[in-house]
């Protein structure tokens, strides 16, 4: 019995110390992510996207900490505004591609007016 409570709270602890790691490494690899890839517009998109999901990854293990059942659907409905971010940011990267041939930072000047 002794075991199993110990081995109970060994989960429970590795699990509350391995979420905010899982959440901030998600975060850091974005930043750095948009730090390295700055001429490659793809590569933004993806960093701002692994960032915004370490954001709501911690958030959902926030509310799994203190039991507020609000804030997961909060976390839902950001998720699918983050979706329909992300097709239309890669909508206006296929127009680019187009009418450039190329998905460089710099030829975004060419989609002005």
């Amino acid at each position: 019995m002794r075991i199993l409570l110990v081995y109970q709270l060994l989960i429970n602890m590795t699990t509350t110390l391995l979420f905010p790691l899982i959440f901030l490494t998600m975060l850091v690899g974005g930043f750095i992510g948009l730090l390295i890839g700055r001429d490659n517009v793809l590569r933004l998109v993806i960093s701002l996207e692994l960032m915004l999901l370490g954001v709501y990854s911690g958030l959902i293990f926030a509310s799994l900490m203190y039991s507020h059942l609000l804030s997961q659907f909060f976390v839902i409905l950001i998720l699918s505004v983050a979706a329909a971010e992300a097709a239309i940011g890669l909508g206006l990267l296929v127009v680019a591609y187009k009418r450039t041939g190329s998905i460089k930072f710099d030829t975004f000047s060419v989609l002005r007016g």
